[in-house]
């Protein structure tokens, strides 16, 4: 009986040693497996935001080798965890990485002048956005159709022939499903005289503000310096084909 019983404790001290075996490498004092992914982005670059969560997933990885490093120049992500870790990142990219949207603005410059007449050139849906902020006649001095990609600034030179020019500079927020650049900035060059008489140009910012430009709605917003100048910029988005 006494031999049984020891039999039967070196097979169950055997069985416990077999089972610690079979438990993954990562949940025991041994090194994790560790592998190594490049990941070339699709957007035109990755929002600090993102960066900052893919970051934090790395952090708490099992293993302390673990590491990520963005190359903004090749919007290229390298990632060095587990692969646990690793999916875990990929999940988040699939839903924030996307290929940018092309987008197309129709921009004017106009001038308000009172007339009840609106220049037949302006697009229908500026001049009902005109009518509905009480603006009665407009003369477009400038009309632009400029093109941008979702995720990248856009600066665009808009110089009358006969008068001074402006800047529009957008700035993106990024999200793909808006379809948005916010924050866009107008500087007008205005004409001075050096010491020789010479005519220059010096720049001032007239504008910098927050208006999100949506498809098909038109932003409206006065630029002028002078409320005898009555100038304004008129911007809209419009809509994909």
């Amino acid at each position: 009986m006494k031999k049984l019983t020891v039999i039967l404790l070196v097979l169950l001290v055997s069985g416990i040693a077999m089972a610690q075996d079979t438990i993954p490498k990562e949940t025991v004092d041994a090194p994790a497996r560790l592998e190594t992914k490049v990941i070339q982005l699709k957007g035109p670059r990755l929002a600090s935001a993102y960066l900052s969560a893919i970051m934090r997933i790395v952090k708490e990885d099992y293993s302390s080798a673990a590491s990520v490093d963005y190359d903004s120049k090749s919007n290229v992500l390298v990632i060095t965890a587990t692969p646990i870790t690793i999916g875990k990142v990929e999940r988040l990219l699939n839903k924030v990485d996307v290929r940018p949207d092309t987008l197309t603005f129709l921009t004017y410059i106009l001038k308000v002048d009172g007339t009840n007449q609106f220049d037949p050139d302006l697009n229908s849906a500026v001049v009902k956005e005109l009518k509905e902020i009480d603006i009665k006649g407009a003369k477009i001095i400038y009309k632009s159709r400029l093109q941008a990609i979702t995720g990248k600034f856009l600066t665009a030179s808009m110089i009358p022939d006969d008068g001074p020019g402006y800047r529009l500079e957008f700035r993106p927020e990024g999200r793909r499903e808006s379809l948005v650049l916010n924050e866009f900035s107008v500087v007008k060059l205005v004409p001075a005289k050096d010491a020789a008489g010479k005519t220059v140009y010096d720049k001032w910012t007239v504008l910098n503000t927050s208006f999100p430009v949506k498809e098909g709605k038109p932003v409206v917003v006065g630029i002028s310096s002078k409320k005898e100048d009555s100038v304004v910029l008129a911007v809209m988005l419009l809509k994909k084909k």
